[in-house]
């Protein structure tokens, strides 16, 4: 009987059986190099093989010492051996034989073969259980019959390959008819189409961690790695297949970016506003001219401030945020839909808000000649002393006027009087942070105007004014009275915090600090009290925006229920896990919010292409290459040569071209009327 043996000079001029890519191929052992077997199979190269690769051996009566010899006599063999291991039905071998027991194969084949010796029969029977592993596992060159559960198993294994093939079908043929317009926009589709059509969106947005990768990737031979040709190429598909995903919106899908309510939110939403503005326990602000000042385009106002009484040297002023306490609380679903979404995401084109509209910008937002409940902060302001902090207050307030900038701007530069002594006592607020080593950046920012996305306007904006530092000194006024308060009361809550910064370079005479003067860690979220360096805050917390931050809304929370009764709602595991949460979720929007900015401004670039402009060299990088920034429209980019220009110079240079997509750009820089080309990109 045909048998292994593990001494190599005894298997030469064999023949066997063994697994070559996953199939099962047979040889004949041509030569023995180095203990190894070199085996000649009937098609394709010689293989170089160990011992215990072969999965089975015979010999003729007479052995063969020539290769095409030898496969002569082996191909009738196969031919007859694979007709005999049809007849062998391994169903019937399985019942017969003990449950979980192994055996050899020359034990099977003395069962169960008609004439055991035969060879035929014994290559007949080791293709059939080799072809088919339902019945027996094997290991080490025997088989172990499989227990009932394990048959069940295999046959549910089995089902899955075979529904999983038919469905890889299916999918290639949706492939063809998406790509030669037999499935467009218009064609009705199925459950199952649609649910395939999912699939590949997810892939498309989160890449190898979606849970449909492994079955979607093959079909279109995506590659691991993160691959912008890959993101075209499902776009294309779905796009042809009516469901176009834009760039920008992949961005904010990947950044998990929520777009629609839900309808139980929505639902929530409007129940919500048919109940009456509690005003128990808060006092009536009524009787105090009440302002907000935001951008023109600002709807969500979640912040406004009252005048009490006020001289040219000093100011009472009542600061007041939007109170939810009352009606957002934890377990009710628009609670859990903020946790969700962490906060409002803003984008040229749209607002993504963490409640629906119709809270965020109508029901709690404080809008003019609507009665408002508020968390009051009142703090007596003076031009030497700077703040001090009277009390918190649950309120009810009554807005005269939503201001924009401008019309504040407007009023301190016509000298009214309570303007312009707000705003001195605001200018102290700022010189006492920067004494106690605040960072004053020096922060250029623009304006971008997509309203007409063919002829985009990008304007800057001065957020230096005295009516931004008005709004930008009271908030970090609050906040920094809210960290002190909870840090004094020892009562648990997110603080934001900043490591000391190190100044690293000296900012030229009358210019302001930038980022190449300083080594800055960015701000962290945090449970545990700490400074805020770059706002020269003992400590910090956010409150101001709870319509827009989810951090804020939980500090209001926990300040209002402890206020209330000094009871803690939310204990530190329970911040610390929404810290991280935060930190992730706000770390994705920062991303995306970036890349579509960054978008919208080489597409300008791009309309400008041929016209002039100024362009700051930055600073000189490795390999011969420059960053410089657009002034203009505050863009940077990183292009070759340009080291003759020293860091900080303005040079004009003309955009020869942009590729919008891969955001390169090729300038020709002008310099004593030479002209030469320089290409770069972010």
């Amino acid at each position: 009987m045909a048998s292994i043996n593990m001494e190599s000079d005894i298997l030469l001029h064999h023949y066997c059986f063994f697994y070559k890519d996953g199939n099962l191929t047979a040889g004949w052992i041509e030569a023995i190099q180095k203990n190894k077997l070199l085996i000649s199979p009937l098609q394709g190269k010689t293989i170089l093989l160990p011992v215990h690769r072969i999965g089975f051996s015979w010999k003729n009566t007479i052995l063969e010492t020539e290769k095409n010899a030898a496969h002569q006599k082996l191909q009738p063999q196969l031919d007859q051996a694979h007709i005999l291991a049809k007849t062998h039905d391994l169903a019937i071998i399985h019942e017969l034989t003990d449950s979980g027991k192994t055996y050899t194969f020359s034990e099977l084949a003395l069962d169960f073969l008609d004439s055991p010796e035969d060879l035929l029969q014994q290559l007949g029977l080791f293709i059939a259980l080799e072809k088919d592993r339902r019945f027996f596992k094997k290991k080490n060159n025997t088989y172990t019959a499989r227990t009932s559960e394990e048959l069940e198993q295999a046959e549910q294994q089995e089902k899955r390959e075979l529904e999983k093939e038919l469905w890889e079908k299916k999918a290639k043929q949706w492939i063809m008819d998406i790509e030669n317009g037999a499935w467009n926009a218009e064609t009705p589709i199925d459950s199952e189409q649609q649910q395939w059509i999912d699939h590949i969106k997810s892939v498309l947005i989160y890449k190898q961690n979606s849970g449909y990768w492994k079955n979607i990737a093959p079909l279109f031979n995506l590659n691991a790695a993160a691959n912008e040709e890959d993101d075209i190429k499902l776009r294309k598909l779905l796009s042809r297949a009516g469901y176009p995903i834009s760039w920008g919106r992949l961005l904010l899908l990947r950044a998990s970016v929520q777009y629609e309510f839900p309808q139980e939110i929505q639902d929530a939403a409007r129940k919500l506003i048919e109940q009456p503005i509690s005003q128990s326990n808060r006092k009536n602000w009524f009787d105090y001219p009440t302002y907000t000042i935001d951008s023109e385009t600002t709807a969500d106002y979640d912040d406004a401030f009252s005048i009490i009484e006020w001289d040219a040297r000093k100011v009472v002023v009542a600061i007041h945020i939007a109170d939810l306490s009352d009606v957002i609380m934890p377990g009710m679903p628009l609670f859990e839909e903020a946790e969700k979404r962490i906060s409002s995401v803003y984008t040229l084109k749209t607002i993504f808000p963490m409640f629906p509209q119709l809270l965020s910008n109508e029901y709690f937002s404080l809008e003019a000649k609507k009665d408002r409940p508020a968390m009051s902060f009142v703090f007596e302001l003076s031009t030497d002393k700077g703040a001090s902090f009277q009390g918190i207050e649950s309120s009810l307030i009554h807005v005269q006027e939503n201001l924009t900038y401008e019309q504040s701007n407007q009023y301190i530069e016509m000298k009214n009087a309570f303007w312009e002594s707000l705003s001195n006592c605001c200018q102290t607020l700022r010189k006492q942070r920067l004494a106690n080593g605040a960072l004053d950046f020096e922060r250029k920012e623009v304006d971008i105007d997509i309203s007409h996305p063919d002829q985009i306007n990008i304007q800057p904006i001065n957020r230096n004014t005295s009516s931004h530092q008005i709004i930008e000194e009271l908030a970090i006024l609050v906040n920094q009275e809210v960290g002190m308060f909870f840090k004094v009361h020892q009562c648990p809550g997110i603080y934001r915090t900043q490591a000391p910064y190190e100044i690293i370079e000296e900012a030229k005479e009358k210019d302001k600090l930038s980022s190449q003067n300083v080594r800055v860690e960015a701000a962290r979220l945090s449970t545990v009290p700490d400074i805020h360096a770059g706002l020269g805050c003992e400590c910090y917390m956010q409150m101001t925006s709870p319509i827009r931050r989810f951090t804020d809304l939980v500090t209001q929370y926990q300040l209002a229920q402890y206020l209330r009764n000094q009871k803690i709602i939310f204990e530190e595991e329970q911040l610390m896990s929404w810290a991280e949460q935060i930190k992730n979720t706000q770390s994705g929007y920062g991303r995306a919010e970036q890349e579509l900015e960054k978008h919208w401004k080489v597409k300008y670039l791009f309309q400008h292409q041929g016209e002039p402009i100024f362009a700051t060299i930055k600073r000189h990088l490795r390999a011969e290459k420059t960053e410089i920034v657009f002034d203009d429209i505050q863009y940077m980019a990183r292009v070759p040569g340009l080291t003759v220009y020293q860091e900080g110079e303005t040079i004009q240079v003309r955009i020869d071209h942009v590729n919008v997509r891969l955001h390169q750009i090729a300038v020709s820089v002008y310099h004593n009327s030479n002209n030469s080309s320089v290409s770069g990109g972010l």
